[in-house]
């Protein structure tokens, strides 16, 4: 066996921490080595075919330990047959190995295998989940498994002597003699930290950012004049669909003036330096781009219907909607002229929120009341260009649609 084929294996080995997610990965080859490298250990998956309405194994999981040899060679030591994890700890000498359990799928008794101790490819001892964690509520669910490891811990779960070191999602740790498996020492880990954990932390620490930042703004005293300010935050990150980079502010306002249909606004802003929020658009501009478009007859027409239940603003930085390359887009396709930077202020983003549930999303022009309305309830979509006055005005170049009234338009999309 050729010490460059083992290296290059080894790129594919997977690290213990899995994203949650809701369908397990598939089985592929991957090894890992000893502490000092001198050992080894390959995973092989099972290899299967479709037989009509059966599934046929052609040849079962399998695992090899190897030791290279003084003259650089593989001598295989040791093999596992019939089963396959994506993550396994190799004894310093090469004689045993503890393997992670799979997908934990039991979620309701949590029966999942944990961890399993062999010797020279030997089952010595194996504890399931249920067995080990001592608070099975902050076990974290998604639709269709369960992670039982912190996302971060203290120590690394591996050897360490003459133990093997394990930690679980409640904090609880382990200490195992892993010559026999048995537990030696119980106790807890309280710097590891879960997935949901981490969240909650970041989100306190945005929270808190944020409404310091608020608080030493100039423009502060004026929006909340206009409006109930919440859900703020401060964090390096982008939104979805938001074109807007690096350090940013938001926060969700509701005007306090009484306006029917119900309305939101969902704003970010950038930071500067990491001081101060640089707000570019005023609550004057805000407020203005909501009336223009309750007054369109496009969007007046789906709360008129019955259907709708409100309308959302989403505004970032100094534009007064979040996704420029969209626009851009659109407005190339709609007018086969890609659109001046300049020309890109007016238009705002709103989505309108009704029933079933379903929603309308569309772009307008608060100077010249112009909609932008991709239809999405056909395939391909749609994308429209609507006037002023409610009637579609656009030959859509790019689509070669031909000119029709609103009513004719599915104002729905999911």
């Amino acid at each position: 066996m050729k010490l460059t084929w083992i290296i290059a294996v080894m790129v594919a080995v997977l690290p213990f921490r899995m994203a949650i997610a809701d369908s397990p990965a598939s089985p592929f080859p991957w090894v890992i080595l000893s502490e000092r490298g001198d050992y080894l250990f390959k995973m092989v998956p099972a290899k299967w075919r479709q037989n009509g309405d059966e599934f046929v194994i052609d040849r079962k999981a399998f695992g090899v330990a190897y030791k290279i040899t003084d003259a650089g060679e593989f001598a295989e030591m040791w093999r596992t047959e019939d089963w396959y994890t994506f993550n396994a700890k190799l004894s310093e000498d090469g004689q045993y190995l503890v393997r992670f359990g799979p997908w934990a799928s039991d979620q309701e008794k949590h029966t999942d295998l944990a961890i399993a101790f062999y010797h020279q490819g030997k089952l010595i001892k194996q504890y399931q989940v249920r067995e080990l964690i001592a608070k099975p509520e902050l076990l974290e669910e998604s639709v269709s498994h369960y992670r039982w490891v912190p996302t971060i811990q203290t120590k690394p779960n591996g050897f360490y002597g003459g133990t093997f070191h394990l930690v679980m999602v409640d904090k609880t740790s382990y200490s195992f003699d892993y010559e026999t498996g048995e537990i030696l020492i119980r106790d807890r880990d309280e710097g590891a930290k879960s997935e949901r954990e981490i969240w909650a932390e970041e989100r306190a620490a945005a929270k808190t950012r944020g409404e310091e930042l608020f608080a030493a703004s100039p423009f502060k005293a004026e929006f909340e004049r206009h409006f109930e300010v919440s859900g703020i935050e401060a964090m390096r990150g982008t939104y979805s669909s938001c074109s807007l980079e690096g350090k940013t502010w938001t926060a969700d306002l509701r005007p306090r003036k009484e306006m029917k249909p119900e309305v939101g606004i969902e704003i970010v802003l950038p930071v500067v330096d990491d001081k101060r929020i640089e707000a570019s658009v005023t609550p004057k501009d805000l407020l203005a781009a909501v009336d223009v478009a309750l007054k369109h007859p496009f969007v007046a027409k789906r709360f008129a219907s019955g259907g709708a239940t409100g309308i959302r603003l989403r505004t970032q930085g100094d534009r007064l909607h979040w996704n420029t390359p969209e626009l851009i887009e659109f407005l190339t396709k709609l007018t086969g002229a890609t659109p001046k930077e300049g020309e890109l202020g007016h238009w705002a983003y709103f989505i309108v929120d009704a029933n079933e549930p379903r929603y309308t999303s569309l772009y307008l022009n608060t100077k010249t009341g112009e909609v932008i309305f991709d239809d999405n309830s056909k395939w391909p979509s749609d994308l429209c260009l609507i006037d002023a006055t409610g009637k579609r005005t656009n030959a859509n170049k790019a689509q070669g649609a031909k000119v029709s009234p609103d009513s004719m338009l599915n104002p729905d999309k999911q």
